[in-house]
């Protein structure tokens, strides 16, 4: 499948043709990738999410000047300089960036919306605001945090030229294990806050 979206499907229809007997490999991260944006397409709440943080990066990526004024926030709350970056549905896990991103510079990326909407009334960056005040935005965004770079960790090692294709059970099984966490909050809730620097109860 990842060769197929790289070289186009009417490409590789030309070259089986000339070479009927031609085999073409699903790559396992590209597959993995395309299991994770499927699963969150079918979860309403992490696709609103998703589709408010796409609307987030365009807000920003399509003004220097808002883009600027979100820079100038990050420097008066005295936190570091990250600039939004843009999440895509085909280019490997590339939302584990983004969300990770997005939460560094929550604080400072609602600020500046605040900052944009007192100075020209603009009704898009109410709108995110808005969103992104809502407990349960917030909720998603850290879970997201939590749970995407687990599933980065099993692509970046099914991906190692040194990869042995007969331990991707055992690793998809350790990666399921260790986001089982989030399924027993009562458990673990404690421990995934305290990353966070909270205090365990």
């Amino acid at each position: 499948m990842g060769l197929l979206l790289l070289l186009g499907k009417k490409l590789v229809s030309r070259l089986k043709t000339h070479a009927p007997h031609s085999v073409f490999i699903h790559r396992h991260c590209h597959q993995l990738q395309l299991a994770c944006v499927q699963a969150a397409n079918s979860t309403e709440g992490i696709k609103h999410v998703y589709t408010t943080l796409t609307t987030l990066w365009k807000f920003f990526h399509n003004s220097p000047k808002r883009s600027q004024n979100l820079k100038d926030i990050e420097q008066v709350l005295n936190l570091p300089e990250l600039k939004i970056v843009q999440p895509s549905d085909t280019r490997w896990l590339s939302h584990e960036k983004y969300v990770s991103t997005v939460k560094k510079c929550y604080g400072a990326i609602v600020c500046s919306l605040d900052s944009i909407y007192q100075e020209s009334h603009q009704p898009e960056a109410l709108g995110i605001r808005k969103v992104l005040l809502k407990p349960s935005t917030l909720f998603a965004v850290y879970l997201l945090d939590y749970i995407l770079p687990q599933v980065s960790k099993l692509s970046k090692s099914v991906q190692s030229e040194e990869f042995d294709l007969t331990l991707v059970s055992s690793l998809v099984d350790a990666t399921v294990h260790t986001m089982d966490d989030v399924l027993h909050p009562a458990a673990n809730w404690a421990r995934f806050a305290g990353s966070e620097g909270g205090n365990e109860q």
